[in-house]
């Protein structure tokens, strides 16, 4: 007999090879882990019942919820070194960004997922002009999470103005 969490016991047959499967619908069970108990029980007249054997399983329908951004969106900023979002749980490795110029021409980054974090190195580095980053997270069960931020970039250095030479003299003992 096999139980998981709350749902009720069920009984499997093994076949000659004492191999058995079984499945649950997990729907009516809340995000949480679980552990699913499993004892055999021999068909002979005794009735022996084995030790349960246990594993757990997580039930995870949770999206990761984005924690911070790098730029904040609306804001101007230099030319960043990369773009990156944080979230509230691990990531998976297949999670992306896709940066746009204000046109919606993708540019060139290199993406990379590090624990919570997905960031991109834009390659060259902006121009100054308005763009888009939209990050697509998956989190390690599979869940989805698409966040968009939009900045501007400043990258014009500001000009020296009011240059002023000085005379001065140096005297020597």
């Amino acid at each position: 007999a096999e139980r998981l969490g709350t749902l009720p016991a069920q009984t499997a047959t093994a076949n000659s090879s004492g191999l058995w499967s079984m499945f649950f619908s997990a729907s009516s069970l809340a995000d949480g882990t679980y552990t699913a108990s499993v004892t055999q029980t021999e068909s002979r007249p005794a009735h022996n019942v084995g030790p349960a054997a246990t594993h757990s399983v997580v039930k995870d329908t949770a999206a990761a919820v984005k924690t911070a951004t790098s730029p904040t969106t609306g804001t101007t900023v230099a030319a960043p070194a990369k773009v990156s979002f944080t979230y509230n749980k691990t990531l998976a490795s297949n999670s992306t960004i896709v940066l746009k110029n204000s046109g919606g021409t993708a540019v060139g980054c290199t993406v990379a997922v590090s624990g919570s974090t997905v960031a991109c190195a834009p390659s060259p580095s902006l121009a100054s002009g308005a763009y888009s980053a939209s990050a697509t997270v998956y989190d390690t069960h599979g869940n989805q999470t698409v966040t968009t931020i939009s900045f501007t970039v400043d990258a014009t250095a500001p000009a020296v103005t009011n240059l002023r030479s000085t005379n001065t003299s140096a005297t020597s003992a």
